[in-house]
């Protein structure tokens, strides 16, 4: 699943509430929806899950768009060994047009890795 905005939000959310349902997520000019200790604990439930069905996350924000969201996320994916890959666009705001036309192939990519497996 993936989206924009507060559907990239929403993508991130669903895969922390509901790991099983899904095997990779895209968020594009998203966040992470909750962003104290519940959710940390949400998290760190659900890491297990992730490790098991091999999931992935393709996090994008612009340089001029809180390109800083997902650090602390990132982290623990790293940590744990997660998929994921973070991309800050160059020049980009929060709008649609610019992250479709600089990052959605690369998004699609991802995502299809994960389907295949």
């Amino acid at each position: 699943m993936a989206g924009f905005s507060m559907g990239g939000s929403g993508s991130v959310y669903l895969s922390i509430m509901y790991p099983k349902l899904f095997c990779v997520a895209g968020s594009m000019s998203g966040g992470i929806r909750g962003r104290g200790e519940q959710t940390a604990e949400a998290i760190e439930k659900t890491i297990p899950v992730w490790k098991e069905n091999d999931f992935g996350f393709f996090l994008v924000n612009g340089d001029n768009d809180r390109p800083d969201t997902f650090k602390t996320f990132s982290a623990t994916l790293k940590e744990n060994k997660i998929d994921h890959k973070v991309l800050i666009l160059p020049d980009t705001k929060h709008n649609l047009g610019l992250y479709y036309e600089r990052s959605v192939s690369k998004l699609l990519a991802f995502i299809s890795q994960h389907l295949e497996k």
